[in-house]
C-alpha cells in the first residue's frame, strides 16, 4: 500500500502534503492494529512519515535500493 501511495505521488496526482498524510494514516492504522488498539496510532503515523521522508532523501541523493545508510 505504501508503494501505491508513492506511485500516485510520482504520477503526480497528489501533492507531497497529501502523500505524507496518506503515509501517516496508513502508519496509524498499522500501528493501532499491531498494538491491539489506538495506542500504536501515533508512533505508526510518525514512522510512516519519517520513513517516507528518509526514503525520498536517500533516493534524491543517489542511493540505490541495495545500499544501506547507517545513522
Amino acid at each position: 500500500m505504501s508503494y501505491t501511495i508513492t506511485i500516485i505521488y510520482n504520477a503526480p496526482a497528489i501533492s507531497q502534503t497529501q502523500q505524507l498524510t496518506l503515509h501517516a494514516i496508513l502508519g496509524c492504522a498499522i500501528g493501532a492494529g499491531m498494538s491491539g488498539g489506538g495506542s500504536g496510532c501515533a508512533s505508526g503515523a510518525v514512522a510512516g512519515v519519517v520513513g517516507e521522508l528518509t526514503g525520498e532523501f536517500a533516493s534524491n541523493t543517489g542511493l540505490k535500493n541495495n545500499q544501506v545508510v547507517m545513522v
